[in-house]
């Protein structure tokens, strides 16, 4: 997979953290990643890759809809004035 939002940062009251996310290309699944309270950036990088392996691992898409359907016709005040 690959990251395509990401915040570290370092505090001293909060140590070392990151919040996260990464889609994974075979499957599409997004996954969402927030640490925080590591003792240093090699935990931060290992902790961070192993929830992420985890989330793949234990997690399967759902889907609720199909692409494309239509969900539901939301009626708009004047909506048929454009």
């Amino acid at each position: 997979g690959y990251y395509n939002g990401v915040k570290t940062g370092f505090t001293a009251a909060g140590k070392y953290g990151m919040v996260g996310s990464m889609v994974d290309p075979v499957t599409k699944r997004h996954i969402i990643i927030v640490v925080n309270g590591l003792a240093s950036e090699k935990e931060r990088a290992e902790e961070t890759d192993r929830l992420v392996q985890w989330g793949l691992r234990q997690t399967k898409n759902v889907y609720f809809f199909k692409e494309g359907q239509t969900v539901y016709k939301m009626p708009v005040r004047f909506g048929d004035k454009r």
